[in-house]
């Protein structure tokens, strides 16, 4: 079974739970189990466990439908200097970022 994610509730203090159940939600549902370490942030902290299940849930949902190769090669671009050129087009980039490693001196760059 792959590690259960784990997360952060802060409200005054930092508190860490395991929360292994949502792996076997997340897999009932025919979704690949997500293996990420997720920080929520909460102001009440008198949330039920459950809860926070459901969060984590709608959370791991999210991610899915947005962390695709399409928006990543969007979100991305490619500083090859050896060429001396940057390569922003979704082709190139998913070209390149499917090698196993990057040539000396190509840079993989978020836009942000």
């Amino acid at each position: 079974m792959a590690a259960a994610a784990r997360i952060a509730v802060a409200a005054q203090t930092k508190v860490w739970l395991d929360i292994s159940s949502v792996t076997t939600l997340i897999k009932s549902n025919g979704m690949k189990a997500s293996n990420r370490d997720l920080l929520v942030l909460m102001r009440n902290e008198n949330s039920s466990e459950q809860f926070m299940e459901h969060e984590v849930e709608l959370l791991n949902d999210l991610l899915f439908q947005y962390e695709t190769p399409d928006n990543f090669c969007k979100a991305h671009e490619v500083f090859d200097l050896n060429r001396f050129r940057i390569f922003r087009n979704q082709e190139a980039v998913q070209q390149i970022t499917r090698q196993r490693v990057l040539h000396p001196f190509q840079f993989l760059c978020n836009k942000n």
